[in-house]
């Protein structure tokens, strides 16, 4: 599986040429815009020096356990997905959802 996953990682996000779409007033241009906006708000928002603390406790911790209830559940599976393709000596994950 993460084999699976980092062959998927490298062929990357496609890019389009039509940067048009996200122009204007179109539904999907506002859309964008305020997801632009939003994201904008959360990096201000973050304290650099309590999000570099996490992630240094993250890299030191033998093991990460990622639990997502509800409507939290597909930020955990894609946070458990990225935390899969990071390479760590010894490093497993547990099995998600209907997994064996």
């Amino acid at each position: 599986m993460r084999d699976e996953l980092r062959t998927l990682r490298q062929s990357g996000m496609p890019l389009t040429d039509q940067r048009d779409a996200v122009q204007g007033n179109t539904l999907l241009a506002r859309h964008y815009k305020q997801e632009m906006a939003n994201l904008t708000q959360w990096v201000n928002a973050l304290d650099a020096r309590q999000f570099a603390e996490a992630l240094t406790a993250m890299v030191a911790a033998r093991r990460i356990v990622v639990v997502g209830m509800r409507n939290a559940y597909p930020a955990a599976l894609h946070l458990r997905q990225q935390l899969l393709q990071a390479p760590r000596p010894g490093a497993g994950a547990a099995p998600a959802g209907s997994e064996p």
